[in-house]
């Protein structure tokens, strides 16, 4: 995929992205399974349905604002801190949450003003451990170690649902409980990250160049690398209409007298598809070769998943729709941060990454969650299926028309393994006199194609 030679057999990515690694996702397991509580213990507390959504639309605001801010310290400042710092944080609100529901004293505001900083703390925590990946591993393994945290996400997901479950049955502050023990455990890890073996150095970090300067040289790398914008994108659409599809299947499971055990299954089935996805990526990109053919394929197969789901109004045509997103996303999810970690800078990994996050989750799943109730309920969950189908249709004409499929990496030659980022002749005038090189490395250009 990178165009440079690999050794046979899946590589050895290292003691630090072992600690990585495996910190992440024991912490991960915890919050999944505190996200499986929340809604629970709302209704607990209240009763009402809607304190219930606004508990879960109040845990997606942080992201909202916090993406981007997260970026700018993760680039200032040593990402093993901010790592430690926003776990230590969640692991206090955490405790103090499953305290409060012990003694009984926990209220719905209480509850949401807990999710809120649980939430903010989550923005730097995800950044920080996004940008940091590249100060673990070599360049050239940088597509297994995307695999591998692909796969990590949902083999936390698999586990830390049910886990929710079964302690939520034991007491409404257990799964709590359990979050913040698997916090402090990961913050241990993340605390011998670099101890044995040094990670690699960044540049002096630039402490004079203030957020709004470096924020409009942070979107300007999304914004000017063709690969990097359109998946861009793709995701934030696609992201928007899969939240919307997951609770217009809800919906309909629902009229159809679907058991809540099944819809568990069906919702499962995108963790057991993006398992496998993940798993097989490295290789199915591999064998691509071209991002930008491998852009179009995620494109096609998404477009068949809500195509089938608008067409088969049947358990078993939501199951293989949502088994085919899930497998899907792993290998987006896998191309785009394999992309990201190889062409731009380590010092910039962290604001590329917290406006990527914000244009894909941050700014999407409120909106989501706010569209989709209200389209659903005025016109029907299957108009909104297929709907939903209409606008991938779109999104598939565009990426044939546009000629997407043809990006590919440029400049393959000039990379070699363990090399650091060169930066492109003249690049200081492109982005401004107060930076001393460019934030794209040498190789980070596709060819373009028209736009």
């Amino acid at each position: 995929m990178h165009g440079v030679a690999r050794r046979p057999g899946r590589p050895k990515l290292g003691r630090n992205f072992g600690l990585l690694w495996s910190g992440s996702v024991i912490s991960l397991v915890g919050t999944v399974n505190t996200t499986v509580a929340v809604p629970l213990v709302a209704l607990m507390l209240t009763g009402s349905a809607f304190d219930a959504g606004l508990t879960g639309f109040a845990g997606t605001l942080p992201r909202l604002v916090m993406h981007i801010p997260a970026g700018f310290i993760a680039d200032r400042v040593d990402r093993r801190k901010v790592l430690a710092f926003a776990q230590l944080g969640r692991f206090v609100v955490a405790v103090s949450v499953g305290f409060a529901l012990l003694s009984g004293n926990c209220t719905i505001e209480w509850l949401i003003v807990g999710v809120v900083l649980e939430g903010s703390f989550a923005a730097f925590f995800e950044i920080a451990e996004m940008s940091i990946v590249s100060q673990v591993v070599r360049r050239d393994d940088l597509d297994e170690a995307s695999a591998r945290n692909e796969g990590r996400n949902f083999v936390a997901t698999l586990s830390g649902r049910p886990l929710g479950g079964a302690l939520s049955a034991l007491g409404a502050g257990f799964p709590f409980f359990a979050a913040a023990g698997a916090l402090l455990v990961s913050t241990g890890l993340f605390y011998r990250l670099g101890r044995r073996d040094p990670l690699v150095p960044l540049p002096p970090r630039d402490r004079t160049t203030g957020f709004r300067r470096r924020a409009l040289v942070g979107f300007g790398i999304l914004r000017d690398d063709p690969l990097l914008r359109r998946t861009v994108a793709i995701c934030a659409l696609t992201n928007f209409l899969f939240q919307v599809v997951t609770l217009d299947m809800i919906v309909m499971a629902r009229q159809d007298q679907v058991s809540p055990a099944l819809v568990g299954v069906l919702l499962a089935a995108s963790g057991v598809g993006g398992l496998l996805g993940a798993s097989f990526a490295p290789r199915l990109l591999g064998w691509l070769k071209q991002p930008g053919r491998a852009v179009s394929a995620c494109v096609i197969s998404w477009w068949f998943a809500l195509c089938l789901f608008a067409a088969v109004h049947h358990p078993l045509g939501w199951l293989l729709a949502w088994a085919a997103v899930g497998f899907t996303g792993s290998q987006m999810s896998v191309l785009r941060g394999t992309y990201q970690a190889t062409v731009v800078r380590p010092e910039w990994q962290g604001l590329v990454s917290g406006f990527n996050q914000f244009l894909t989750h941050g700014a999407v799943f409120p909106l989501a969650h706010i569209f989709g109730g209200g389209a659903i309920e005025a016109l029907g969950p299957t108009t909104i299926a297929v709907a939903t189908a209409g606008t991938a249709t779109a999104l598939l004409v565009l990426n044939i028309a546009r000629g997407w499929h043809n990006l590919q990496w440029s400049d393959q030659s000039l990379h070699k393994p363990g090399q650091a980022p060169l930066c492109r002749e003249g690049s200081d005038r492109s982005i401004g006199p107060w930076l001393s090189g460019s934030a794209l490395s040498r190789r980070s250009s596709p060819a373009r194609v028209p736009s």
